[in-house]
């Protein structure tokens, strides 16, 4: 990694660790919440189980994914964001997504079935 995507990085984890907690209650927009509503469809359809979420952000999606049915492990670069993740009961890592922690995800397959 270059020292310039390394700043890029902690610039970034740093913006939304100061930016969580409002991330964490904003109301999404609709279109959105449909968007996920049919992708959680699919998977269901597909008979898929389990998904590794990148950038999970505080949680707002993984605790609907969860809410549906599935296993969630998720990764992100803010250490607040994983923490409020973590609280909402979702795996959470603190990583970057060309970097993945793939051991800690358990049995879990990079196709996001088990």
């Amino acid at each position: 990694m270059t020292q310039d995507s390394d700043r890029l990085r902690a610039d970034l984890a740093r913006y939304y660790d100061q930016n969580a907690a409002e991330r964490a209650v904003r109301t999404l927009p609709d279109e959105r919440v449909a968007r996920r509503r049919r992708f959680i469809a699919r998977l269901q359809e597909e008979g898929r189980h389990s998904l590794v979420e990148i950038g999970t952000g505080p949680g707002i999606d993984g605790a609907a994914f969860r809410a549906a049915g599935f296993d969630v492990a998720g990764v992100d670069l803010s250490t607040v964001h994983v923490e409020l993740a973590r609280a909402a009961g979702i795996d959470a890592h603190v990583a970057a997504a060309q970097e993945l922690p793939v051991a800690r995800f358990g049995d879990a397959r990079a196709d996001g079935s088990r």
